[in-house]
């Protein structure tokens, strides 16, 4: 018999229902941001914890691989999401980001949220990502004007570096020339939103792409809608629930 694995909230992977509500919405929404550009595509998740996200993204994505560095991470997520993998859609994979084990150009879509922040070797990160990128790669990171807080270092222990919005464009450029970087508030119901103001508590690059002005136009008003008037957390939380067994 196939035993149970556990999974706490420590600070460094988001775990459904044991983290608090500001911090759970925060994830959440990036995820259902991604979803909407993730339709019919091939999609990698990295750094995909308990599989919470690979799992919203998994209905739209024509195919998705979840990765994490933890096997007992991978392994949690295995046993909790529910069976799309009986429509071999869904993988989750054992995998260094600095290290990917897959072909150049094979996935349409990348998402790495609050992932580089937690890596020493984060150039070498993000060419692992160009390298097996054929269109948009997501990348999200907290802005340390908000969360250091006087602090020379991190005070989330996980985190080896953290940036200002200046210093994360900086990091992003060196590797890709065509990139937005949107920003995610640190207030309500942490809407994402095309301009980055100095009060956002996360970054997000789109590289190797750029929203088509429309589409991105008409994505934000939806996600300000669903926020703002739809009881967005709740409803999207018991979603998420229902995915996982």
């Amino acid at each position: 018999m196939e035993e149970i694995v556990a999974l706490d909230f420590t600070g460094e992977r988001l775990v459904i229902g044991k983290a608090d509500r500001n911090t759970e919405l925060q994830h959440i929404q990036r995820y259902y941001f991604a979803k909407n550009l993730t339709k019919d595509k091939t999609v990698l998740d990295v750094g995909c914890g308990s599989g919470y996200g690979t799992a919203i993204l998994d209905k739209s994505a024509k195919s998705i691989v979840g990765i994490d560095i933890s096997f007992k991470t991978v392994l949690f997520s295995y046993q909790q999401v529910k069976h799309t993998r009986g429509k071999r859609k869904l993988f989750f994979v054992c995998a260094d980001a600095r290290n990917l084990p897959f072909k150049e150009n094979i996935f349409e879509v990348i998402t790495a949220f609050e992932v580089i922040e937690h890596i020493e070797q984060y150039n070498t990160f993000l060419l692992e990502l160009k390298r097996v990128s054929q269109g948009i790669s997501l990348i999200s990171t907290p802005n340390s004007r908000l969360t250091l807080k006087n602090s020379e270092v991190p005070l989330n222990v996980f985190h080896k570096f953290e940036w200002t919005f200046e210093e994360f464009q900086n990091v992003i450029q060196r590797h890709f020339s065509l990139f937005d970087i949107i920003g995610q508030s640190g207030r309500g119901y942490f809407d994402i939103h095309k301009e980055v103001r100095d009060e956002d508590l996360f970054f997000m690059a789109i590289c190797g792409g750029r929203l088509e002005k429309e589409y991105s136009e008409g994505l934000f008003l939806w996600l300000y809608i669903h926020t703002y008037y739809s009881m967005f957390y709740w409803r999207n939380k018991m979603r998420i629930r229902n995915l996982l067994k």
